[in-house]
């Protein structure tokens, strides 16, 4: 399946006491199981008939018959998995195969834009990419057809129509592209310097970007969603497909309990359930009682060892809406 649009930080809520929603087709599939077994076991009995009368019958007729089928189902499975192969372009059923050979979902109807293949119009990706060498001046943009990347130094044929941030990237393509909402999510203006540094399993870190959003539970309560990353763009894209497991690749993510004081946390790099560690979470101060989101805050510091890990650091965040989640 592709995670542009989904992926499996949903499998979260699940550790919230959200109640698994009965589906009516797992009813149907134990009815069609329970036929199966009848047909399964006619079948057998008919089979065991059958073969007590060739018994009485010539008993090479039989052995030519059962031959001749094995080979009529090996070549039925050959063309099969022939024609599979040649309709997913060697994708995963349910997924196409780009010009640039990713394979995206078949459900999202330009998954392919951001890989040569058709974009809607507005939404074609610049002709910009990150060059040799340090960036020389300001921080530069682009869009990739799906989302944002840096690309100072830049070189390319549309370096002189980039984003100054990843939230101006965002909101230029949002009409065509999005929509993309970054109008109460300040993330880029901190209340206190963020700086969480350190080891996450195979690699370092120095993640200088982050924000929070609200998960509404009802039997539950409300928790915090803490997200830090190492750059404003890779949390930009986060924020926009909060749900794809492509732009989780680089995040650190924590759940946590909206209270002063310390409290024990779980921490998860990248994608949920792969990469996770016990954390102690300081919160110095947080406000999430005013009217207006805009005023939303929280401070603390991080704390994180055990295997592969050793993080450390502090931070002043302000409120994203576009991450709050809502139990169902």
């Amino acid at each position: 399946m592709d995670c542009v649009r989904f992926g499996s930080i949903a499998c979260l809520l699940g550790l919230l006491g959200c109640p698994r929603l009965a589906d009516p087709a797992d009813g149907l599939a134990d009815e069609v199981d329970g036929s199966d077994s009848e047909i399964t076991g006619s079948t057998a009995s008919d089979e065991s008939t059958a073969g007590s009368s060739s018994d009485s019958g010539s008993t090479d007729s039989g052995s030519t018959d059962s031959g001749s089928t094995d080979s009529t189902d090996s070549t039925d499975a050959t063309d099969s998995s022939s024609t599979d192969s040649t309709e997913t372009g060697g994708c995963e059923p349910g997924s196409s195969e780009c010009p640039d050979g990713v394979c995206v979902s078949e459900l999202i109807e330009f998954g392919c834009c951001p890989h040569g293949g058709l974009c809607p119009a507005g939404c074609e990706p610049q002709d910009a990419d990150k060059g040799m060498g340090e960036c020389p001046g300001a921080p530069e943009f682009a869009w990739t057809g799906e989302a944002c990347k840096a690309v100072c130094p830049c070189q390319g044929s549309d370096c002189d129509a980039v984003y100054a941030s990843p939230i101006d990237c965002f909101v230029a393509h949002s009409a065509a592209c999005g929509p993309f909402d970054f109008s109460y999510c300040p993330f880029d203006e901190p209340v206190a310097a963020i700086s969480i540094t350190g080891q996450v399993p195979g690699e370092s870190v120095d993640l200088q970007a982050g924000t929070f959003g609200l998960f509404f539970g009802k039997g539950s309560g409300n928790q915090l969603m803490l997200r830090f990353a190492a750059d404003d763009v890779t949390l930009a894209n986060h924020i926009a497909y909060p749900w794809s497991d492509l732009y989780l690749t680089n995040v650190l993510q924590i759940w946590a309990e909206p209270a002063i004081g310390v409290q024990e946390v779980t921490v998860t790099w990248g994608i949920p359930f792969e990469t996770m560690a016990l954390g102690t979470l300081t919160i110095l101060d947080l406000e999430i009682m005013s009217p207006d989101s805009l005023d939303y805050f929280v401070t603390g510091t991080l704390e994180v060892s055990g295997t592969g890990w050793d993080l450390s650091g502090s931070f002043g965040l302000r409120h994203c809406n576009p991450l709050n989640l809502y139990a169902p």
